[in-house]
């Protein structure tokens, strides 16, 4: 939703008239100014927080017909991507496609993993049917290849530095979850889901709690795996799911981010931590991973595997000029990460995919 709310502010600041087809409620600054249908969904059947687009395919093609759009940008490969896609082979519209969520990697977590062959299948049909495919980082573009994807495109993440800012933080929020005088605060922030590896990171977390007696925990979100995360580490700190300058003062009050999801293309909160002065701790090869420089901006470690988190977790804790360093190279390296940038690539793509189709031979 971040990367949908800024993407519309920037067609808008670009000068380029858009039409929004979404199965989930509109951004803020899409309410007044653009023009949004909402598609019919349900719940993903392995991942029920996930909502899935139906075809609609009546009134999506009436609509598509009457706006006659030049270009056809796909944010998911589900039923109502596949809808759209579908009208733009049909008319002869280019299509670009832009790869958000790894669903390969969640079937293993939710137990269907016998299902990533035949969506490897499907996602050679439909991201084969784009004229590009936008991939956030190099990890995820690699293994997109590696199942013979083509046409692929670096496509990054932007974030915003005034908001996601070291000045937001909060003694009072850090009293509240219990440091100490000189003590270390570290912080996850997401859903508390087990695709996102919340309870490895939990027992790290437990396991070190004796050796750094000044260190605590927070977790930054919920859902359905809370409870479980509680039991195992009962002495975090559980703020909830927080938003707006209660999410920025959160980030900005802790010491270092742990964030070992697998899963993630790109990792948003990544980037909104380090913009907030947070060094990370990611796993290599990953989407998050290939945000975090190791032994500059963070640590990476080889697994999310208990033991590697709770070693990367100490050393952050024992070596305090480390951390200091690793958090001021964090900082530098977030500020270089505007949105500007990102969408100006992206308005760039449309021009390139637009004279291409224009320059093909007719039949």
């Amino acid at each position: 939703m971040t990367t949908m709310s800024r993407m519309v502010d920037a067609l808008w600041a670009a000068g380029i008239d858009h039409l929004v087809f979404t199965p989930l409620p509109p951004p803020p600054s899409a309410k007044t100014r653009t023009t949004v249908i909402p598609m019919p969904r349900v719940a993903f059947p392995a991942y029920s927080d996930y909502a899935v687009a139906l075809p609609w395919r009546r009134r999506v093609w009436r609509e598509l017909d009457e706006y006659a759009p030049d270009l056809v940008q796909l944010g998911t490969p589900d039923l109502g991507g596949r809808c759209l896609l579908k009208w733009a082979l049909k008319r002869n519209v280019p299509a670009i496609g832009a790869y958000h969520t790894h669903f390969p990697t969640y079937l293993r977590y939710y137990k269907v993993g016998l299902l990533e062959g035949a969506l490897w299948k499907y996602f050679r049909w439909f991201y084969g049917s784009c004229a590009r495919t936008m991939v956030p980082t190099a990890p995820i573009l690699e293994e997109l290849a590696a199942h013979g994807l083509e046409r692929l495109e670096m496509w990054p993440r932007g974030v915003d530095t005034e908001r996601f800012n070291p000045r937001h933080r909060s003694e009072a929020l850090r009293q509240a979850a219990g440091v100490p005088p000189g003590g270390i605060l570290f912080a996850y922030a997401g859903r508390l889901v087990s695709e996102k590896n919340v309870e490895p990171v939990a027992r790290a977390w437990a396991s070190i709690r004796n050796v750094c007696p000044k260190a605590r925990f927070m977790w930054i979100g919920d859902g359905p795996r809370r409870d479980i995360v509680h039991k195992i580490a009962p002495d975090a700190f559980f703020p909830g799911y927080l938003q707006g300058p209660e999410l920025t003062q959160a980030y900005a009050s802790a010491d270092a981010l742990v964030f070992c999801s697998v899963t993630e293309t790109f990792g948003n909160v990544i980037l909104e931590g380090m913009a907030s002065g947070l060094p990370a701790v990611a796993v290599r090869g990953t989407g998050p991973g290939a945000v975090v420089r190791h032994d500059e901006t963070g640590l990476l470690i080889a697994v999310p595997d208990p033991t590697d988190i709770a070693a990367a977790m100490q050393r952050l804790y024992e070596e305090d000029g480390l951390r200091r360093a690793f958090a001021t190279n964090a900082l530098r390296f977030a500020r270089k990460q505007t949105w500007q940038a990102v969408f100006d690539r992206q308005f760039e793509l449309y021009r390139e995919v637009l004279a291409e189709h224009r320059g093909r031979p007719r039949g």
